[in-house]
């Protein structure tokens, strides 16, 4: 009887949602094959980020550097993990000596115009509809992102964005009296504060 040879492929892929905190959230999508065992895949947290919460269907854990030790079966599974930062990211990267899950990841970026509006520079954004993207994240701009290198979240307007206030409105009525000599006007002040 033939035994199957030890087989693991990864993808990841993320979504930051900006705001104040700012949450990353992670899938990762596992391929096992051969025997159950235990996997040290590397670091699943950039620098700065702090871990939430994981949702796995195989025992895991996330140490306090940020690595991710898996107990592997064979099949596919997905672990989901959520981490945030309190202070806004300006930069995403890893650490210099660590180890990365996988050589490039696929990044979403949520924004929110009422707190700010940012986006991802450099590293080149793709086209969602020829990755392999979760389904929930395809509406927003997607990037691929080499580990090995640092991308930046660029602040392109701070405030109210596309849900600004209308600030204050003026509506005036004017009348002229019979003779044609003089006027009289009423203003009439809207507005939110």
């Amino acid at each position: 009887e033939t035994e199957d040879k030890d087989f693991l492929a990864v993808q990841v892929y993320r979504l930051i949602s900006d705001g104040s905190p700012q949450w990353l959230d992670t899938q990762v999508e596992l391929s096992v094959a051969g025997k159950s065992r235990e996997e040290a895949l590397g670091s699943v947290l950039p620098v700065g980020w702090r871990l939430s919460s994981v949702d796995a269907p195989l025992p895991c854990a996330v140490d306090d550097a940020g690595k991710l030790k898996v107990q592997v079966r064979a099949g596919k599974w997905l672990l989901k993990i959520s981490a945030f930062r309190t202070s806004p990211a300006q930069t995403v990267s890893y650490e210099k000596d660590a180890k990365p899950l996988v050589a490039e990841e696929l990044v979403g970026l949520k924004h929110d115009p009422s707190f700010r509006l940012v986006e991802i520079t450099g590293i080149p954004a793709v086209d969602v509809a020829q990755t392999t993207f979760p389904q929930d994240w395809r509406q927003y701009p997607v990037h691929q992102w080499p580990t090995a290198q640092t991308f930046e979240l660029d602040e392109k307007m701070r405030g109210m964005g596309a849900k600004k206030t209308p600030g204050i409105t003026i509506k005036r009525s004017f009348w002229l009296d019979e003779d044609g000599k003089n006027m009289t006007y009423q203003d009439e002040l809207h507005g939110n504060g």
